[in-house]
């Protein structure tokens, strides 16, 4: 037998079964990287808004949470996930929504692997797009509602990845897919737009197939392409009369440009390669976020290269013939939507999976093999260091941490304690990464100017941006200072240190609590003077157990 000879069925079989295994085995080590600490801000105010529906029995129209304009408009349009998560928190608390999340997110990929083996073939270059999913998702593995984005593509691959693979009668498919996108309207309107965008390609990539076909016998294509349509026309419609789905989705995109310099999820892919380069100027290497720097780019260019060099060696018919145009719609789509924001970065696996599946040919070489495997290997390296040494310091560490539920370095536990202790109630000015967390603890009794919803107008943002940036600096005092003070109604500032520069606040402000990661400052007017009066009780009170102590 020579080196490009099939091995025997019984020989790829067992090959293929233990390469299976193995990746089945990896499971347990990858629940261990997703069943980490909430380190990401969003999910407090989800659960909050969640409790507010249910008490409510409503969804709210404006925005209840803001301290900066209560009469702002607000649509969430994730009102089913924050109904659910405050049930698991009133449930189970936070550990109970990380079980829930930490199972959607190894589902997910326990689907993936599933539906690219089913669309590729061989394991070995499945591993290694699995592999490179894993960590191209790194970034996105976060209690949020997101997560349910990830579940519901791998779910409906088969939709754009070998179409004509779908055998069951048209109103079975319609039905089952406007069920499930009805679901996940509900839980995360802006992934289902999404989906919807993409969905474009199934229809436009049978009329493509169409005219590309374009000969005795075409005809029968034309029923595939009614079909199609009225799938992707009844699945819009569906998701179109879903609570705040047209409304929420108009906002998310309306407000982006004033939360967009405040929320770094929304850089382009190439924000990750400024950070690979700055963490690599300290003598931190993190080679995760070069690869989703530059696997977007990589994904665009891939595709279009392979189908120009295909379109010059075998014209239209032979691009056609390796894969359906839907597919070949999708994977330039994906990569599209991939360059557009560092959220949408692990996107590019699957036009990555197009052009796999494209440019080989089971049975592979035993060269191709290897490579793959090699490639799998590098890529589980760059996934370890990612998800345990640069983010916890070690394997043994992350095991160390699991039964904590939050992070708590992030976030400001300790001022939260503070103001519950002293019965706060008011509006409170912080940053958009500590909002939420302050209104899971707080809330009725609190607002607060910003949090991780990004919802304020231009002048707010521009705000937060000059304390944000700014406030580390002396020179920067005043402009610091007058920041603080345009919010009239504002009764207490949370923010990390320095909250003024290291200099003292001035006569407007009064210092209830510094430490080295929190700083609490009231406001000093006769509408404040129970929180003071509250404050400096609860202070004097801490100060003789102090000395009790002592």
């Amino acid at each position: 037998m020579n080196s490009h000879s099939p091995p025997p069925r019984n020989e790829r079989q067992h090959r293929e079964r233990a390469l299976t295994i193995a990746a089945l085995l990896c499971v347990p080590v990858l629940w261990v990287a997703v069943f980490r600490p909430i380190w990401d801000v969003d999910i407090f105010w989800h659960i909050v808004a969640g409790r507010w529906i249910w008490e409510h029995a409503a969804l709210p129209t404006t925005d209840v949470f803001s301290a900066a304009d209560p009469t702002r408009p607000w649509y969430t349009f994730q009102w089913l996930y924050e109904v659910v998560v405050y049930f698991l928190d009133d449930l189970g608390g936070l550990l109970l929504i990380r079980l829930v999340s930490s199972l959607l997110v190894i589902s997910a990929f326990v689907v993936f692997f599933r539906r690219l083996r089913t669309y590729i073939g061989p394991t070995e270059l499945v591993l290694f797009l699995m592999s490179l999913l894993v960590v191209l998702y790194s970034d996105r593995i976060r209690v949020r509602p997101h997560i349910v984005n990830f579940l519901f593509m791998a779910i409906f691959l088969p939709l754009f990845l070998q179409p004509r693979r779908h055998n069951q009668p048209i109103r079975t498919l319609i039905t089952r897919v406007a069920i499930l996108v009805g679901l996940w309207a509900n839980l995360h309107a802006g992934g289902a737009l999404m989906f919807l965008v993409t969905l474009l390609a199934v229809p436009i990539g049978e009329i493509g197939s169409y005219m590309v076909r374009n000969k005795p016998g075409a005809n029968r294509e034309a029923p595939r392409i009614k079909e199609t349509c009225l799938l992707w026309f009844v699945v819009a419609a569906v998701a179109a009369i879903m609570p705040h789905f047209v409304t929420g989705n108009v906002q998310a995109i309306t407000m982006l440009e004033a939360s967009r310099p405040l929320i770094d999820e929304w850089m382009s892919p190439w924000g990750y390669i400024d950070r690979f380069l700055e963490l690599s100027d300290r003598g931190k290497t993190v080679y995760s976020l070069l690869l989703t720097g530059i696997a977007p780019y990589c994904a665009f260019l891939s595709v279009t290269v392979t189908a120009l060099v295909l379109l010059v060696r075998r014209g239209v018919a032979g691009v056609v013939s390796l894969a359906h145009p839907t597919e070949w719609l999708f994977a330039l789509g994906t990569s599209l939507i991939a360059m557009s924001s560092a959220r949408f970065a692990w996107w590019s696996i699957l036009s990555f999976a197009v052009v796999v599946r494209v440019i080989t040919h089971p049975p592979l070489s035993r060269s191709v093999r290897i490579a793959a495997l090699v490639g799998t290997l590098v890529l589980s390296g760059v996934a370890w260091q990612r998800y345990f040494t640069s983010m916890a310091g070690s394997f043994a560490s992350t095991l160390d941490t699991m039964h904590h539920d939050i992070d708590e370095p992030r976030f400001p536990t300790t001022a939260a304690d503070f103001l519950e202790t002293a019965a706060f109630s008011g509006d409170i000015w912080c940053l958009p990464n500590w909002g939420g967390y302050l209104l899971w603890r707080l809330h009725p009794q609190v607002r607060v100017l910003s949090d991780g919803r990004g919802n304020f107008d231009q002048t707010v943002g521009e705000e937060l941006l000059l304390v944000y940036e700014q406030r580390f600096r002396s020179d920067a005092y005043d402009a610091v200072s007058s920041a603080y003070a345009r919010f009239t109604n504002i009764d207490a500032i949370v923010i990390q240190p320095p909250g003024f520069g290291n200099i003292s606040p001035p006569s407007l402000w009064k210092t209830v609590l510094k430490t080295r990661r929190e700083e609490i400052y009231y406001r000093i007017r006769p509408e404040n003077q129970a929180n003071i009066d509250r404050a400096e009780k609860l202070l004097e009170e801490i100060g003789r157990r102090h000395s009790g102590r002592q």
